[in-house]
């Protein structure tokens, strides 16, 4: 049996699993069905693998609102970008670095509850050390055992 799949064929297969999803009414899912959820990646898992989701992909969701889809779709890792916002009540409050402590502790509370970890962080840094240390201390905070960057070069002329 081969497992190997061109273009049209992945094409097909995920747009026809995209209408079956929504047929069935998961699109817009909820909390509580997300928890019913299972793990849809175990193979991975059981390889040491995390399959991830960027938050990116969802942008135009709140991100505890795009947790719950993710959820859903039985995947346990997000990579937040520091651009998106947490969540519509406060969308003056993105997920960063700058976060208070406080809502650090809330952030990290529904991942747990959820069992999504955030395994990557997308950050801009550019030469500032501060800076970096401080979106570094962020990651390990939140057990990000990556931060993808958006590096900026800055030269001296």
């Amino acid at each position: 049996m081969s497992t190997s799949m061109n273009r049209r064929e992945f094409l097909r297969n995920s747009s026809g699993m995209a209408a079956g999803i929504a047929a069935a009414g998961l699109w817009n899912s909820t909390s509580a069905l997300a928890e019913q959820v299972k793990l849809s990646t175990p193979c991975a898992e059981k390889l040491g693998w995390q399959m991830s989701v960027a938050t990116y992909t969802y942008r135009s969701f709140p991100l505890y609102e795009a947790l719950d889809k993710i959820a859903a779709l039985g995947v346990r890792h997000i990579e937040p970008a520091f651009f998106l916002k947490l969540d519509k009540a406060r969308p003056e409050l993105k997920i960063n670095e700058s976060l208070s402590a406080e809502v650090r502790r809330e952030f990290k509370s529904k991942l747990a509850d959820m069992r999504i970890s955030m395994s990557s962080f997308y950050s801009s840094l550019d030469a500032n050390e501060d800076k970096a240390r401080k979106i570094f201390e962020f990651c390990k905070e939140m057990g990000a055992g990556q931060s993808w960057r958006n590096l900026r070069i800055m030269r001296s002329t």
